[in-house]
């Protein structure tokens, strides 16, 4: 039986895709826009795809609310899993970071992902420490690599698209290593911050509201979200951008309303 949400999404959907077909039939140039945007509407179209899946699926919350233990095998195959992300986008790159010529943004990308892919390993085997289930395990290894994927592909295009005439690293590529940096320390710090107090046995049934969660109560989200803006703001600007709008909604209407209730159970009018 499909779900009410499901059938909104299909009543919905139908119509618009008729639409859509009927512009596309009656207006080549759409055609030939949509076909040369290219790699440029994956991270457009993968964000609406994303948002829509977890709204559909928002009473399923299977971020480490209640998990289905499987051990520790599948936080280890996740850390493998992206781990071998900047592998990938190291590949698809690799003739840009061979040029002389536009090789400096391909490379920061890289180094960009390689970072954000050790932090994630990090975060679970060191930080997180729940034990995960297969699905979990899966589905966040590869949204997280294909989002990092599309970054690839996109700038392997806009690179193609300038024709050697690349000034190397751009003022747009700095902005989003700065958004980069920030973020991956106020999520990495402050997560950090609130284990060492978990740590500490005396700590527990106590809210954590210390360290960098004094200015506010997400501020983890808020750095996931600098920092996955920054990468799009390397990559192919403005289309993957759209990444960081993508997340900034999904925290909002999905992730923050399904914490706060898990918090406000669990820790009362601490919370």
């Amino acid at each position: 039986m499909l779900s009410s949400s499901s059938k909104l999404t299909i009543v919905l959907g139908f119509p618009a895709g008729v639409a859509l077909a009927a512009a596309c039939a009656l207006n080549s140039w759409i055609v030939d826009w949509v076909i040369g945007l290219g790699w440029y509407l994956s991270p457009v179209v993968s964000s609406m795809l994303f948002l829509g899946s977890g709204i559909a699926n928002r009473a399923a919350d299977h971020i480490l609310r209640y998990p289905n233990k499987s051990g520790r095998w599948p936080t280890l195959t996740f850390s493998i899993l992206r781990m071998l992300d900047p592998v990938l986008v190291g590949w698809i790159l690799r003739p840009t970071i061979l040029s002389t010529t536009t090789g400096g943004e391909g490379a920061l990308l890289v180094g960009m992902v390689a970072v954000g892919a050790m932090r994630h390993a990090f975060w679970v085997q060191c930080i997180n420490r729940n034990e995960w289930n297969w699905e979990l395990t899966i589905i966040v290894a590869v949204i997280n690599n294909w989002i990092d994927f599309t970054h690839a592909k996109c700038l392997l295009k806009r690179l193609a698209e300038s024709e050697g005439n690349d000034d190397g690293i751009g003022s747009l590529a700095w902005i989003g290593v700065v958004l980069f940096v920030i973020g991956g320390v106020l999520e990495t710090h402050s997560e950090r911050q609130r284990r060492r107090f978990k740590d500490d046995p005396s700590s527990k049934g106590r809210l954590y509201t210390e360290g960098l969660f004094t200015h506010a109560r997400h501020i983890n989200y808020f750095g996931y979200i600098l920092w996955r803006t920054g990468l799009g703001f390397v990559s192919g600007p403005p289309y993957t951008l759209s990444y960081g709008v993508y997340h900034a909604i999904d925290f909002y209407i999905r992730a923050i309303p399904l914490l706060q209730n898990h918090m406000q159970s669990k820790y009362g009018d601490q919370w």
